[in-house]
């Protein structure tokens, strides 16, 4: 009997090459999805940075700063033995009893002038004015200034505010309009005066005095306004 020789069966489905890129590609893929898998699981919890609390810086008002900082114990008092009044004023700064009025300078130049006035009325076009605008017109007269050079003036009240101090003396504190003027060229230029302080002291004074005026003819700083603020605020009797 003859001897029937079958064909061997062949893979005709995958060589072994074929089997190892397809290996490669299901690696690939595999790694794929896990990476895809993490960025979803890390979208869906996102972490959460804990940022420390920064709190913002306050703001410091100077007037404030200044008026709760200053140690008034070691101011000087200085006693008007004319009218009786008196006022506290820091050590460092000079005091000048002169005749036309107290003076107090800072340094080499004037920082406040204290001045009295003993009329109690004012008459303009034949009428006699109310306190504030009684005082208001004097405080501009007091601003008036000439040489061959230069002209000074103060033309209008800028601000005004009613005022009583720590012992119950009333008044206003207002700011002046002060207008220079150039001789030489005519050029004008505004500045702004104050604070200045009228206070009425008539009652506490039997008559002698109406106003008593505190002043100061330049732009002071804000550290230097406090201190007037807070000298007026020692006026007592």
């Amino acid at each position: 009997m003859a001897k029937i020789n079958l064909p061997t069966p062949q893979n005709s489905f995958f060589t072994s090459r074929d089997k190892l890129i397809f290996l490669m590609i299901l690696l690939t893929a595999i790694l794929f999805l896990l990476e895809l898998s993490l960025i979803f699981r890390s979208q869906s919890n996102p972490q959460i940075l804990i940022q420390p609390t920064i709190l913002p810086t306050p703001s410091i008002n100077i007037s404030q700063n200044d008026h709760q900082s200053t140690d008034t114990n070691e101011w000087k008092t200085f006693t008007n033995k004319s009218y009786n009044y008196k006022i506290d004023y820091p050590k460092e700064l000079t005091l000048i009893d002169g005749v036309g009025g107290v003076f107090i300078e800072k340094g080499s130049s004037n920082l406040l002038e204290i001045l009295t006035l003993e009329k109690d009325i004012y008459i303009e076009e034949g009428k006699s004015l109310p306190f504030k605008e009684y005082a208001f017109e004097l405080a501009k007269m007091s601003c008036s200034a000439d040489s061959p050079w230069h002209s000074q003036y103060c033309d209008s009240i800028v601000k005004e505010l009613p005022y009583t101090n720590p012992y119950g003396i009333r008044g206003y504190e207002f700011f002046l309009n002060k207008v220079d003027v150039d001789r030489r060229s005519e050029n004008q230029s505004n500045s702004t005066l104050g604070p200045n302080f009228v206070l009425d002291v008539d009652g506490y004074t039997t008559g002698k005095i109406k106003f008593l005026f505190f002043i100061t003819y330049k732009t002071v700083r804000p550290q230097d306004a406090e201190l007037i603020r807070q000298i007026v605020n020692s006026l007592r009797f």
